[in-house]
């Protein structure tokens, strides 16, 4: 359940631990209880960046993509893993290192 990667970013909501690697994956975490939470798959390469807020997780990739997470249903471990990326912005010709929400 560790990222098998570098770990490029950690993001803290609640007492979730959101945490994006070199490994294309996005990890959560419990931090009350340690326990692990979910895995996050749709980048192709390295996730740059994660940002929080209270219904969104947004991450950056080095595969020139943004993704918009659904943050109740990536908490919820019933939840298909098919409906947590809510969207996908693909018009970047670059990595993407720096994103932020409110």
């Amino acid at each position: 359940r560790e990222h098998i990667d570098y770990v490029q970013c950690l993001q803290l909501q609640g007492s979730h631990l959101i945490s994006g690697s070199s490994d294309s994956t996005i990890r959560m975490w419990n931090i009350d209880s340690g326990e692990f939470v979910r895995v996050l798959r749709e980048h192709r390469h390295a996730v740059m960046c994660v940002a929080v807020n209270n219904k969104r997780i947004v991450s950056g990739g080095q595969d020139e993509t943004i993704k918009i997470w659904d943050l109740a249903a990536a908490l919820d471990t019933d939840s298909s893993s098919d409906t947590l990326c809510v969207a996908t912005l693909k018009e970047h010709t670059d990595g993407v290192r720096a994103v932020q929400c409110d």
